[in-house]
C-alpha cells in the first residue's frame, strides 16, 4: 500500500536536518493482502499475494506485465536468477516461472 502523504526526514553526517514530502507515483490493486517482499529486476517488480497470484509490474508505470495463478496464498519472497522467478506458496510447492 502506498500512502500519498508520507514524510521523509534526513539528517546528514554533519547533523543538518531536512524534511521531504513523498508523492504517490502510482498504485496497483491486488485481490488480497501483500505479505511477501517485492523483488526488482530489469525494471520489473515481482511479488506474490494472498489472492493466490504472482504479479509482475512495470516499476515506472505500475502497469501489470503478467499475473500467474498458483495453488494458494503467497507469503514467501520471490527470487530471480537466470531469467527465472522462484517463489514458494502455501500449497507447499515451489514455483519456477519464466
Amino acid at each position: 500500500m502506498v500512502r500519498s502523504e508520507w514524510n521523509r526526514y534526513d539528517i546528514d553526517v554533519d547533523g543538518n536536518f531536512d524534511a521531504h514530502d513523498f508523492t504517490r507515483v502510482w498504485s496497483f490493486q491486488t485481490g488480497g493482502t501483500l505479505r511477501s517482499a517485492i523483488s526488482y529486476a530489469a525494471g520489473i517488480l515481482y511479488f506474490g499475494c494472498d489472492d493466490g497470484n504472482v504479479y509482475a509490474l512495470d516499476a515506472q508505470t505500475g502497469e501489470q506485465k503478467w499475473v500467474c495463478p498458483v495453488g494458494g496464498p503467497v507469503v514467501s519472497s520471490p527470487y530471480i536468477g537466470d531469467g527465472v522467478l522462484y517463489i514458494g506458496c502455501d500449497d507447499g510447492k515451489l514455483y519456477a516461472i519464466e
